[in-house]
């Protein structure tokens, strides 16, 4: 009797349909309150379930579903942009994080920032190009940071959680200087290779 219910439930186990992870779809992601981006609780859908959209092939007309490895929203003035791929590279005890929208979109800026102990460095970028020789690209230069983590320390392979926001002074120079501040706000959910 013993015998057959332990087979009984081993049947029925195996037979059983594994549990799938929860998929929203998610064409612009959510921005939450500045305190989230701070707090050590993982609590937000992005970290509980996969978010996606689809991506068009511009010569094909075929589309594909990508999961996003970041939500991250940057706001400079009323524009509002987003980098939903991000890359995580262990270097020696260094993480380096690179945020892009691509393949979402054409995305015209990037984050990059190394965390390693003791020691953190962030460039905001513009990966966009003006012919005209009188442009000059604005310089970017950070002037407030948070970053958390799931885990002090990672390997490769790893799933890194995270959350962080930055505060960004970007100086144009146009005719005359002219300062505004960009405010980044974001969540990364990745491999670590």
């Amino acid at each position: 009797m013993k015998k057959a219910s332990i087979l009984l439930a081993l049947f029925l186990f195996s037979c059983s349909q594994p549990i799938q992870k929860l998929s929203t779809l998610v064409k612009t992601p959510t921005l939450y309150p500045a305190k989230n981006y701070s707090s050590k609780l993982y609590d937000e859908p992005f970290f509980k379930e996969e978010h996606f959209d689809y991506v068009i092939n511009r010569q094909t007309k075929d589309t594909s579903k990508r999961n996003y490895t970041s939500e991250t929203t940057v706001i400079a003035g009323k524009v509002r942009q987003y980098f939903r791929t991000c890359e995580v590279t262990l270097d020696k005890n260094a993480l380096v994080f690179q945020l892009t929208d691509t393949p979402f979109s054409d995305g015209r800026y990037e984050l990059k920032f190394v965390k390693s102990p003791g020691v953190f460095e962030a460039k905001y970028n513009q990966t966009f190009s003006i012919t005209d020789s009188s442009y000059k690209k604005p310089v970017f230069k950070v002037i407030d940071k948070n970053v958390v983590l799931d885990k002090d320390t990672y390997v490769k392979g790893e799933l890194l959680k995270g959350k962080f926001y930055f505060q960004i002074a970007a100086s144009h120079l146009w005719k005359s200087e002219y300062t505004d501040t960009i405010s980044v706000y974001g969540f990364v959910k990745t491999i670590v290779k």
